[in-house]
């Protein structure tokens, strides 16, 4: 065999490969999920604050202004760039605004900031499907987000390593098992 037939076998992807990164992203899916079902829908860091900006996108349908009026509003909607909370509230369309922001707003822990509690939120009984609808549509929308991180990981890895091929898959795997990055996915 000469050294051309080697690199382009070792260049592309073979099916092993490929197996190993459904896998990777499968693993992926099972723990977005398991994480989505065992957090409560605001909890988590800054859930309030992150929902609070993607109701503002989705009921005002511009860029906020940077005035002390959307700090109120919410302080993402300064300090982090509009891409998650714009698509997260264009997702969210078909569903009213103020019912679930006025949950967003009860569901928030009134003993959290005075550190007599570890949660932020409260799970209300009796809440309204369409009013938790919107905050489930984001999170489907930050682990489309994740998923996307992955396989353009896996790309970054193939390209810049065309002759490692585990090298990206061992890339994905490390974020896929990355605590962090699961609990923002």
């Amino acid at each position: 065999m000469n050294d051309t037939q080697h690199v382009g076998r070792s260049d592309a992807p073979d099916s092993r490969h490929r197996w190993v990164l459904a896998a990777a992203i499968a693993v992926y899916a099972l723990f977005v999920a398991a994480y989505a079902l065992v957090t409560p829908v605001f909890e988590g860091f800054d859930a309030q604050a992150h929902y609070a900006a993607a109701t503002f996108y989705r009921a005002e349908r511009r860029l906020p202004e940077l005035t002390p009026a959307t700090v109120a509003d919410s302080y993402e909607l300064i300090t982090q760039p509009p891409l998650y909370h714009a698509l997260a509230g264009l997702a969210a369309l078909g569903w009213p605004v103020e019912e679930a922001r006025s949950l967003a707003q009860e569901s928030t822990n009134l003993y959290f900031d005075k550190s007599l509690s570890y949660r932020q939120s409260v799970v209300l009984p009796g809440a309204s499907p369409a009013a938790l609808a919107p905050a489930w549509i984001a999170r489907f929308v930050s682990a489309l987000g994740g998923l996307l991180t992955l396989l353009c990981t896996w790309w970054l890895a193939r390209t810049l390593f065309p002759r490692r091929q585990w090298l990206a898959l061992a890339a994905v795997a490390v974020a896929v098992l990355n605590p962090q990055f699961l609990y923002t996915s």
